[in-house]
């Protein structure tokens, strides 16, 4: 499906889904409190849906049971909604709906606390509004698809958080998704995206998290969860995703790429922010891992420090093994991944 050009009569009909769906959160968010089931939220968030004359988008969608998806906590999106998925004291929900108002759709996403939440929580809430507001702010014409992208990943990353990766926005209109894919990072390279043009829509959907940038589905094929959440991923799993990026960082023909690209850094900033970004997803992982398995009395620095150390560790390695081929990379790979894992 290629990106479509809407017309006036068109968005003014997707301007009024978006209205409806804006009260329907605006309701429904008043509505989440302790003791309530998700299958509860759902139903309440169908029958405020349907009280404007609309139809819920998700609703058998690609076979989704539900009309509200309902995350919490560690549940980024999809969440399908149960009788006996209790909320309590301190969640937080992220409610994700969308309506059908004569053919066109409209959706949005809102994170609610239920009754008192942690300043954590809070503020995680707040800054992904940030950060939202920082990607609308690029969407204007002329300006290019990933120029939003990054504007959202910048304030993101200013607060340490993970951008999620795998999940994106998107376009919107007659169809839920349409072209293009609105991701919530600038991929890297020196690609920016299409240039953005009046009559195009799109819905932007950052998904931030506290813990890692990287998200597992679970069995019922629907809900995708935060990987890293207060080190609650095994050893082993942590072991697997840090030797899968080591194979990437220390093969040989990307290493010496990297040595040509680290040359020109010295010289062009811009490339050395290419570097960072290249850098960034191992070094995500060294440092949710250091985190995650470390006492509360680590400090941020402390951990800052040990990351760079052990990134330290990965360079060496890769110039290692372009001056010496011979060495078993696999056998490096699992000495830094015993060394990093302590």
């Amino acid at each position: 499906m290629s990106v479509t050009i809407k017309s006036e009569h068109e968005i003014e009909l997707m301007r009024e889904a978006g209205r409806i769906l804006a009260a329907v959160h605006q309701q429904l968010g008043k509505e989440i409190k302790p003791g309530m089931s998700t299958k509860d939220v759902d139903r309440l968030g169908e029958e405020m849906i349907r009280s404007y004359g609309c139809e819920p988008s998700f609703l058998g969608y690609c076979g989704y049971p539900a009309s509200i998806c309902v995350s919490v906590n560690e549940e980024v999106v999809h969440g399908i909604p149960t009788d006996e998925r209790i909320l309590q004291e301190g969640d937080i929900v992220s409610l994700d709906a969308g309506v059908i108002y004569k053919g066109y759709h409209s959706d949005a996403a809102r994170t609610v606390g239920v009754g008192e939440i942690s300043e954590e929580a809070r503020l995680l809430i707040e800054r992904t509004r940030l950060s939202f507001f920082a990607g609308i702010k690029n969407a204007v014409a002329g300006n290019r698809l990933y120029d939003i992208s990054g504007a959202i990943q910048q304030v993101a990353e200013s607060f340490g958080y993970g951008v999620v990766y795998d999940l994106v926005g998107h376009g919107i209109g007659s169809h839920l998704h349409e072209d293009p894919e609105v991701p919530n990072f600038r991929p890297q390279g020196f690609r920016k995206g299409l240039r953005l043009k009046p009559g195009m829509t799109l819905a932007v959907e950052p998904m931030i998290n506290a813990g890692s940038p990287h998200v597992v589905w679970m069995d019922d094929e629907w809900t995708e969860i935060d990987e890293i959440v207060n080190g609650r991923v095994s050893l082993e799993e942590q072991r697997r995703q840090f030797r899968e990026s080591l194979r990437k960082q220390l093969a040989v023909q990307r290493a010496r790429v990297k040595i040509e690209i680290l040359e020109e850094a010295a010289r062009n900033s811009s490339m050395g922010e290419i570097v960072k970004r290249s850098d960034a997803q191992v070094r995500e992982l060294i440092k949710k891992m250091h985190r995650s398995r470390s006492s509360a009395e680590v400090s941020d620095e402390e951990i800052e420090v040990m990351v760079e150390m052990d990134m330290a560790l990965v360079d060496g390695m890769a110039f290692r093994l372009i001056a010496h081929p011979e060495l078993d990379i696999e056998r490096m790979i699992n000495a830094i991944v015993k060394t990093v894992i302590r």
